[in-house]
């Protein structure tokens, strides 16, 4: 698989996954990537959209693509 693929609870916003390809890209063991919040791992001017995903995960809403 060479699909970077990272999951995280919607409620505690913590990652709980990181798979061997998304490690590899970002140059993380999977043990450093779970430490992290997710919004280490985008720019500060991405956080509000990341923020209205969470939001919309928690109403159980899809994220539309405007949102990513």
């Amino acid at each position: 698989m060479n699909e970077g693929i990272l999951v995280a609870d919607s409620q505690t916003k913590q990652l709980t996954m990181a798979n061997r390809a998304i490690c590899e890209m970002l140059g993380y063991s999977e043990e450093e990537l779970l430490q992290l919040p997710p919004q280490d791992l985008h720019p500060p001017k991405y956080h509000p959209k990341l923020q209205k995903i969470f939001e919309k995960l928690l109403k159980r809403e899809r994220p539309s693509d405007s949102d990513v």
